[in-house]
């Protein structure tokens, strides 16, 4: 069976479905990606080995009406060379085209939401796909109640899970972590796939009140921009610091972390609600404030400290870690499923019958 995973923009989107397109390599399916690959998420759909066809579409399409018609019409193309069994959309501006084409050849056609709120693209395919997979349960309330089903979000992280470096390929691009002591607290920061520059700069300026007070050490995965910058900054503070501008293999940071500093990306909150560590959540403040409402959620179920962006400071965030560091929070797991891409793969070929 041919399968289309329609994605693109921003990892958010495109890590799930990569997770969802391994399941069904797995299961002896053919996938192909169609959608906006661009700098890191290119790269990382071409690591992988899969086929993918880029669409010529920047930003949300319909805001320039020429970009809107070139997409839906690379997207028709597309779907007529390879004739898929079902197409699969991950939200984001590289899923609309070959959604909404699809659906209107009456292909069998789902949308998956990574967001507790719905974003453009998913929001205007929803009327017209055949099924709606979500992330959280919170997510049901913007959707029609008869086509939608609670899967979880794909990630890079199982529950309860103690990653093992296992070949030489690994070992070469996480020797950073040799770094690290073994008995010291350790915190991680994360930016998102493309990394902060306001987390990272405040972190900064944290530790240098913070690390006088507690003995530990940093995971930090900064961003392409500010790697650099921060290669030179942590020389002067002269502690034990694995840092990387992006980080494939995020579950290794998880298992090695005590708490963790992050942004609220979809993808990222099921992570962290599997590794089940303390969390210091600061979501991102534009892009539909989609984050507020992933991070309450976390909040909800795994007691995660939230600092919003406005309220950022080395106060608070200094604040933050001593607290995070010294309480031990509680876990509610119901709604986070570690075999979400099996879910999500299970709804995609059910559709086809």
């Amino acid at each position: 069976m041919k399968v289309i995973l329609a994605t693109g923009g921003s990892g958010g989107h495109v890590v799930p479905a990569i997770r969802t397109a391994e399941v069904l390599v797995a299961q002896g399916h053919e996938v192909y990606f169609v959608g906006a690959f661009f700098g890191n998420i290119r790269s990382l759909v071409e690591s992988k080995g899969f086929d993918f066809y880029p669409l010529a579409v920047k930003g949300f399409c319909w805001k320039s009406t020429l970009a809107l018609i070139i997409s839906l019409f690379q997207a028709f193309l597309f779907l007529q060379k390879y004739k898929p069994n079902s197409i699969i959309g991950f939200g984001g501006y590289g899923s609309f085209p070959a959604v909404f084409v699809g659906a209107l050849l009456n292909y069998p056609t789902l949308i998956h939401e990574q967001n507790v709120v719905q974003g453009k693209a998913n929001g205007f395919l929803a009327k017209i796909v055949k099924r709606i997979a979500i992330s959280f349960e919170g997510s049901r309330k913007y959707f029609p109640e008869e086509k939608v089903i609670l899967t979880g979000c794909p990630c890079n992280v199982k529950r309860g899970e103690q990653p093992f470096i296992t070949n030489n390929d690994q070992k070469r691009v996480l020797a950073p972590f040799n770094k690290l002591y073994k008995n010291k607290k350790t915190v991680l920061v994360l930016g998102g796939s493309q990394g902060s520059q306001r987390i990272n700069s405040v972190f900064m300026e944290t530790i240098k009140e913070l690390k006088d007070e507690i003995d530990f050490q940093v995971i930090h995965i900064a961003g392409k921009n500010d790697y650099d910058k921060l290669k030179q900054a942590y020389m002067y503070f002269e502690m034990p610091v694995a840092l990387f501008a992006f980080l494939d293999q995020i579950q290794y940071a998880y298992s090695l972390a005590d708490i963790i500093i992050s942004r609220a990306g979809a993808v990222t909150v099921t992570e962290l609600a599997l590794a089940q560590r303390p969390v210091i959540l600061i979501p991102y403040p534009y892009a539909g404030g989609h984050q507020k409402y992933n991070a309450q959620e976390l909040a909800t179920t795994h007691n995660a400290q939230i600092i919003e962006e406005k309220d950022l400071s080395t106060q608070s965030l200094k604040e933050a870690l001593i607290k995070g560091l010294k309480t031990q929070p509680s876990y509610k797991m119901e709604t986070y499923f570690s075999d979400a891409a099996h879910r999500l793969a299970a709804q995609v070929l059910e559709i086809v019958c």
